[in-house]
């Protein structure tokens, strides 16, 4: 199942935990928020649950990214909730807990642009590393999508990720 594949490495008690994130507004004027926890990826276009995803089945892309991730979000929504620009700092890629022999903090972000009630067009990166101090590799990735729907029964994504990893 998607738990057993994507959190194999992780205790046993989290195992079973999809999401869990506390959130905290930090501004009265302006909407700006710092969330932590276990939080959905800001790469890619596809998520775990198959009814919040266009196809019944996952996209070779979206194989290649996290489908959640821990860490810190802070994250502002402009007044016309038409962009929202967030700064990620991380465990990992796709990790709940700290691994041991990993000192480094990943990083990421996210700019996203809805001019409409449903089209986005998002451009999400991330740097950081999966491998431990002794063999530290850095790895570089950055996701650029668009949703437009085109009727209220067809629509079109165009994404494309790059990613680059030390050899």
């Amino acid at each position: 199942t998607y738990m057993q594949a994507n959190y194999a490495e992780e205790p046993a008690l989290l195992q079973f935990v999809l999401e869990a994130n506390l959130g905290l507004r930090l501004s009265k004027k302006n909407n700006i928020w710092l969330d932590i926890g276990i939080m959905p990826s800001h790469l890619g276009f596809e998520g775990p649950i198959s009814s919040d995803c266009w196809t019944l089945s996952r996209s070779m892309a979206a194989e290649n990214s996290p489908y959640f991730q821990t860490g810190a979000r802070l994250g502002y929504t402009s007044k016309n909730e038409k962009w929202n620009f967030s700064v990620l700092a991380l465990n990992g890629w796709q990790n709940i807990t700290r691994k041991d022999n990993f000192s480094l903090i990943n990083w990421g972000t996210q700019l996203q642009y809805k001019p409409g009630s449903e089209t986005v067009i998002n451009y999400s990166t991330f740097i950081g590393t999966v491998f431990p101090d002794s063999a530290r590799r850095m790895r570089y990735f950055r996701n650029l999508y668009a949703i437009f729907p085109l009727t209220t029964k067809w629509g079109l994504i165009l994404g494309t990720d790059i990613g680059q990893e030390q050899t």
